[in-house]
């Protein structure tokens, strides 16, 4: 089955719920505070956290990236509204190492990229510090990657 523009796979859905809530419960948010913060009601917010929504409102991503301290642009990449190849790194990358990362590595670079960042999003770093971080973990993740395909 191909998949549709802007609709998560049910594992991607998964994912993203998991970690919108994981991160509203960190910050110690109940589902009504988001909902006054927001406006995101109660019912979208608990189908986005539990998976069952596939397409979701940029409006509310944005929403929920603010509230929840998240770079936008990183949840926009998760969902697919903005490509990797825009992310740290992308086609810079792949260009001077000469290849292209495989789907596990992708997947691999991102998990990364999510650690390091939330690692981070407690502490006082500026916006511009994270992202020198981001683009030297990811250029130290394609070497790693281009001597093993050697």
């Amino acid at each position: 089955m191909e998949k549709k523009i802007f609709e998560l796979s049910d594992l991607e859905a998964k994912k993203l719920g998991e970690f919108f809530k994981e991160r509203r419960e960190k910050l110690g948010y109940s589902t009504n505070y988001i909902e006054i913060h927001t406006g995101i009601n109660k019912a979208d917010l608990s189908r986005i956290e539990n998976g069952k929504k596939k397409k979701i409102n940029p409006i509310y991503l944005k929403q929920l990236s603010k509230i929840l301290k998240l770079d936008q642009i990183e949840v926009l990449n998760k969902v697919g509204y903005i490509d990797n190849e825009y992310m740290p790194g992308g086609a810079l990358f792949e260009e001077k190492y000469n290849f292209k990362l495989q789907k596990n590595d992708i997947l691999e670079l991102e998990k990364l990229q999510n650690d390091i960042t939330l690692y981070f999003k407690d502490k006082k770093i500026d916006l511009d510090s994270k992202k020198k971080l981001l683009e030297a973990m990811t250029e130290v993740f394609y070497e790693i990657k281009a001597e093993e395909k050697k």
